[in-house]
Formats: structure tokens, C-alpha cells, sequence
């Protein structure tokens, strides 16, 4: 299980920006579209401090990927403890 956490933990910032962000889409004629994602985060003395990140849709695709592979294999473990200790 922890293994399963460890890797759906790489995408948590990027889930954070995504979640609570603003987005914005550069495209291009060539498909080599951008997407920035802008956070305003609140530092330990109350002041906010605007962070960027900017990513491509193929990225995202392939962390879609990951994370249902990562997901099927946390149900697949779940569903496998309920059986052997027949909790329903």
C-alpha cells in the first residue's frame, strides 16, 4: 500500500494547483499547447506568494495513466483484504 501512496503522492502538488489554481491555455497551430497553472499560497507570516507552474496536455494524459493504474491496484489491494478478513 504504501507503494501505491508513494507514487499517487508525486501528482499532489499538481492535483493542489489544479484543485485550487487558476488555469491558463496557450495554444499553438502546431498542438504544442501549454497550460499554466497560477496558486496564491499563504506563507507562515500571512502573506501570499504567487506560484507558477506550466505543464502540456501530454503530460497530463500520461499522468491520468499512472494515477488510474496507481488507483486500480489501491482497489484491487482493498478489495482483496475485505475478502480474506470478510469485512463487508
Amino acid at each position: 500500500m504504501s507503494k501505491v501512496c508513494d507514487e499517487l503522492l508525486q501528482y499532489d502538488e499538481l492535483r493542489n494547483f489544479m484543485a485550487h489554481g487558476w488555469m491558463e491555455i496557450h495554444t499553438d497551430l502546431k498542438d504544442n499547447h501549454r497550460l499554466g497553472f497560477r496558486l496564491n499560497q499563504r506563507d507562515g507570516q500571512g502573506k501570499f506568494n504567487r506560484i507558477d507552474i506550466e505543464t502540456t496536455v501530454p503530460y497530463l494524459k500520461d499522468a491520468a495513466d499512472k494515477i488510474t493504474l496507481y488507483v486500480q491496484e489501491a482497489v484491487t489491494l482493498f478489495s482483496r483484504i475485505y475478502l480474506e478478513q470478510k469485512l463487508e
